[in-house]
This record gives structure tokens, C-alpha cells and sequence, in this order.
């Protein structure tokens, strides 16, 4: 009897520990909102708080579309999607670009990817995909999956990264950071460099103000930012119909070309909220493979 104890006890030491289950994260899920100021509800036309940011620096609704275009993003989270119905909002104005979630971490496709990325190119929308970062995930096994998902063809966006807190609701007890601020800039930047080399552009990072703030405007000026603010007044240096060249401070040191300004956005054809952005002219030219 005592030998079969010792098998048991063996054999169950043999079995492998398995790993906790990777929470599925999506775009925007760590950004909580300011009530005061936040951009709520549906037709955003109608809405007098959009309707000041439309028209923020002198910017006016008919005129908006002379400075850049509009967009969404999506993952499994805004499931089943009529495409035509997408086709005919017109927000103010029609949406030109859709960002799709790719991967996330080390090992999870979005079981959303493979449909969105056909449904978005069939409807002749402006592609983008993006990878959710895993902050603790090994860096070179992260841009590996992405790699292996995603083809890219000339007119796509540039590949994106998104990097914020690895949070759902919980995030008020959850640290920007669950690594130190060293071992993210070392393992982000092995992570876009290998994007960069695989499909020979530069990436965007997706990310917070806060976020960017503390944690990446100092190491990664040379890469495109995509910046999410919940409220009615634009990132700093965000300027829409401002004049873009090498003199001008924020476009050498911030490269911010798409404010994502809302996430209770209402789209015909998506039955939940989606989040909406807006890129500037200047950065949907350069941004395009």
C-alpha cells in the first residue's frame, strides 16, 4: 500500500502546474473617465458637449472633415456587426478607418480578427490592427504572434501597439505598472523593433495621456502616437490644422496624430458602445503603409 501512495504522490508531481487562464483585455479598458467632462451618448451631432469639441479651435462642423477623418476600433467585444449600416452613419461624418484588435500577450488571437480584418477590407474601409500589450509576457513572443497573424498590404496602417494598465474594473487597485518603468521601456522597445524590421515601417503606440505621460514620452520619441482622452479638450499637442514640419516643437517631440475621444461612442450597425477616434489629415497620409 505504501508503494501505491508513492506512485500516486509521483505521478501527481509529474503533472504540469498550468498557468492562470490570460484576461482578455480590450482597447480603452483601463481608461476611466472624467463624469464631468466625458462625451456621452448617441448621436453625437445632436450632442451639444461633441459639438464643442467639433468645433474646438475654430474648427467647425461643416469643416472638420478639411482637417482629418474619423474612425473606430474593434474587437470580439462589439460581436456581430452590419457593415452596411456602418457604411451610412455619418457621426459627423463618415467613418474612413477601422482598427482591429489583433492579439494580446504571448498567445491570445482575437476570435474576432479573421472576420473583422475581411469584413473591413471588403467594405473598403482604412485597415489598422493592433496588439494588446501584456506587460509581464515574454517581449520577442509577443511581436511573434502578432507577426504570425497579421499581413499587412500597402494603404494599412501601420502596425500598433496598445499599452496601458493591465486592468478591467479593478484598475482603481491596479498599478500603471506591474513591472518596473526600466524592464517596460527595455521589453517594449525589443517588441517594436522587431515589428519594425518584419514589416520595415515604423509602429504606433497606442496608449493613455497619463500613461504617456509618465511612463513613455521620454524613451519613445521617435514612434507615432495614437492618444486616448476621454473629455472634450485634445491631448496636448494634438492640433488639428496646425502646421506640421520639423520646427514645429510638438510635431519633433510628441508625434500625436489620433485622439481617441470617447468610448460610449453609438455606430449604426454595433450594438454596444464603441470607441471614437479622430486622425488628423497630416497623420492619415504618413501613417499608411
Amino acid at each position: 500500500m505504501k508503494s501505491l501512495y508513492v506512485t500516486i504522490a509521483f505521478c501527481l508531481a509529474s503533472i504540469p502546474v498550468l498557468s492562470q487562464v490570460e484576461r482578455e483585455f480590450f482597447m480603452g479598458s483601463s481608461l476611466n473617465s472624467d463624469a464631468k467632462e466625458t462625451i456621452n451618448e448617441v448621436r453625437l451631432t445632436q450632442e451639444p458637449s461633441v459639438k464643442a469639441f467639433y468645433s474646438y479651435n475654430g474648427i467647425k462642423l461643416k469643416d472638420d472633415i478639411k482637417y482629418g477623418r474619423y474612425g473606430i476600433d474593434i474587437s470580439k467585444w462589439q460581436g456581430e456587426i452590419d457593415w452596411a449600416k456602418v457604411h451610412l452613419d455619418t457621426l459627423p461624418d463618415r467613418i474612413q478607418f477601422v482598427i482591429v484588435k489583433a492579439t494580446q500577450g504571448a498567445t491570445i488571437v482575437d476570435r474576432k480578427f479573421a472576420g473583422n480584418v475581411t469584413n473591413v477590407r471588403d467594405n473598403r474601409f482604412i485597415l489598422g490592427c493592433y496588439h494588446y500589450y501584456n506587460q509581464k509576457a515574454d517581449p520577442v513572443l509577443q511581436a511573434d504572434l502578432f507577426i504570425k497573424n497579421v499581413t499587412l498590404r500597402k494603404g494599412d496602417f501601420m502596425p500598433i501597439v496598445d499599452v496601458e494598465r493591465n486592468c478591467f474594473k479593478d484598475c482603481g487597485s491596479t498599478p500603471d505598472l506591474l513591472i518596473p518603468k526600466d524592464t517596460l521601456v527595455r521589453d517594449l522597445k525589443i517588441f517594436i523593433t522587431k515589428l519594425e524590421q518584419h514589416y520595415k515601417s515604423k509602429v504606433i503606440i497606442y496608449t493613455n495621456e497619463g500613461f504617456y505621460n509618465d511612463n513613455l514620452s521620454e524613451d519613445f520619441k521617435e514612434n507615432y502616437f495614437w492618444i486616448a482622452k476621454y473629455s472634450n479638450t485634445p491631448p496636448k499637442c494634438f492640433e488639428v490644422g496646425g502646421i506640421y514640419s520639423p520646427d514645429n516643437p510638438c510635431y519633433r517631440r510628441m508625434k500625436k496624430g489620433c485622439w481617441q475621444f470617447t468610448q460610449f461612442g453609438k455606430v449604426q450597425g454595433i450594438s454596444t458602445d464603441v470607441d471614437l477616434n479622430f486622425v488628423t489629415n497630416f497623420y492619415l497620409v504618413k501613417w499608411q503603409m
